[in-house]
């Protein structure tokens, strides 16, 4: 200190002589340089100089590791807090439930998750965490904003006592949807047909003489012209068309149970032939659905026999009403599956005339047509596709369409009209029952019994490939 006092009294000793002060400045140098020269003075100052802002900066980058930590905790917390709370509202709209009680009940289950993550913590964050759930189009949308504080510790001695941090985070999954499912069998005469040409060859070589069965009605006179041949083949052990469809069928509900889609799915099972005929009205226990297959064979009663489709489909137009856009089951979507061979023919069981058959009123012509002109009684003919026009454009229903290709017997002597499907019909009907279809991987085709089984199995994977049949 009493250096420091001899370098100021050389500053203010300007009236001393040129020597003396001369001899003053010498001797004063000297001893400013063995004060820049003491490391002890030096430290000691600069350190006081330098000791706010490196404890400032250390506090500062200690407490910024805080923060981060803070917020990757908060930030973890509200992901898995939203995900439980849209999952739960997901649930719950799939049950059925209105979409303001699968919202409440949603975030009741966001809050009480984020505290549950938060319950083994030391200390716990500053801040509101308010979960938003909403939807957005077919999505269910979980958000949430957390504006956190937290005070800090060696920041202080910069004067920064807290600081403040956002969280933002937002959870997306799929809304369910539901759905209709509306089956339509071809059980006219023509699906009696044998399933396979094995089938096929052993009835036409039978006593039948028949390539396909025919089911009259049971209190219909049994003439030559209308003998009710189911029994025959019954006895001769064959399947029949009918019969692999309607198998198919019910392990294709069976895939779709397993899925425990509740009410999600609804489905219901019809059957054409001059007209349509509910089996099972629309349900969500689709067991009961699939056991009612368990009755379904060729059509046997008075007015049926004949296959009308136009007029079955304008039927169901009316019987399923207009798609919706799936987001509640009042405003389902609706799809058509129809299964057929798509060949038309004109004629019904008609009690009272000599015969006990006659053409159909209700047909409507779609040339060509075979075996007569189209409005008289064994008039065939092929598939009209505009007959799905209405469902797709004014019901805006999904519709699928399974051709299950016409089996035609082989051999010489076959009836006429096998020939002129094999030659005329088959190839177009193919072609329009994949023109009813909505898109062009809605059409499936089968002919052999296993391809059939496989075509259903398909057909049930495309069902559940939409994001509309939310698993549970």
């Amino acid at each position: 200190m009493f250096e420091n006092l001899k370098v100021i009294q050389v500053i203010v000793t300007v009236s001393l002589n040129r020597r003396a002060a001369s001899n003053m400045i010498n001797k004063n140098t000297k001893i400013i340089k063995n004060f820049l020269s003491n490391a002890r003075g030096n430290v000691a100052l600069t350190f006081a100089i330098l000791a706010v802002p490196i404890f400032g900066a250390v506090g500062t980058a200690i407490d910024y590791a805080r923060v981060s930590s803070e917020k990757s905790n908060v930030q973890n917390s509200m992901d898995a807090a939203l995900l439980a709370g849209v999952n739960e509202t997901q649930k719950l709209l799939a049950n059925g439930k209105a979409e303001s009680e699968a919202i409440a009940t949603g975030k009741k289950i966001a809050l009480e998750y984020y505290n549950i993550a938060l319950s083994d913590r030391k200390t716990t964050p500053g801040g509101n965490f308010d979960p938003m759930i909403t939807f957005d189009g077919d999505a269910i949308k979980g958000s949430a904003k957390f504006d956190g504080i937290m005070k800090t510790s060696l920041s202080t001695v910069l004067g920064i006592t807290q600081t403040n941090y956002t969280v933002d985070t937002t959870v997306n999954i799929s809304r369910p949807e539901f759905v209709e499912i509306y089956f339509v069998v071809d059980n006219s005469n023509s699906m009696g047909i044998g399933a396979s040409q094995g089938d096929v060859q052993r009835m036409t070589n039978s006593q039948m003489a028949c390539a396909f069965a025919c089911h009259t009605p049971s209190d219909s006179r049994h003439t030559p012209h209308v003998r009710d041949t189911m029994a025959d083949a019954r006895a001769l052990g064959v399947n029949l068309r009918i019969d692999v469809i309607t198998e198919a069928l019910k392990e294709l509900l069976d895939s779709l149970g397993q899925q425990q889609l509740g009410v999600q799915v609804k489905t219901a099972v019809y059957t054409a032939s001059n007209t349509l005929v509910e089996e099972h009205g629309l349900s969500e226990n689709i067991t009961d659905v699939r056991n009612s297959l368990d009755d379904v064979t060729l059509a046997n009663d008075w007015e049926t026999g004949g296959t009308s489709l136009d007029y079955v489909l304008e039927e169901l137009e009316d019987e399923i009403g207009i798609s919706g856009d799936g987001f509640s089951q009042n405003n389902a979507k609706k799809m058509v599956v129809l299964i057929t061979d798509g060949v038309q023919s004109n004629f019904k069981y008609k009690r009272g005339t000599v015969d006990q058959y006659a053409a159909d009123p209700n047909f409507e012509v779609f040339r060509p047509t075979y075996g007569g002109n189209g409005r008289t009684v064994q008039s065939i003919q092929g598939f009209n596709p505009k007959m799905c026009d209405n469902l797709k454009s004014r019901n805006k229903a999904e519709v699928y369409t399974v051709n299950i290709e016409y089996t035609i017997p082989r051999g010489r002597n076959i009836d006429h009209k096998f020939t002129a499907i094999r030659d005329h019909l088959k190839d177009d009907i193919a072609d329009n029952l994949s023109s009813c279809a909505s898109d062009d991987e809605n059409f499936f085709t089968a002919d052999t019994p296993e391809e059939i089984f496989n075509t259903f199995d398909d057909l049930v994977s495309m069902l559940l490939k939409s994001d509309l049949l939310v698993t549970q």
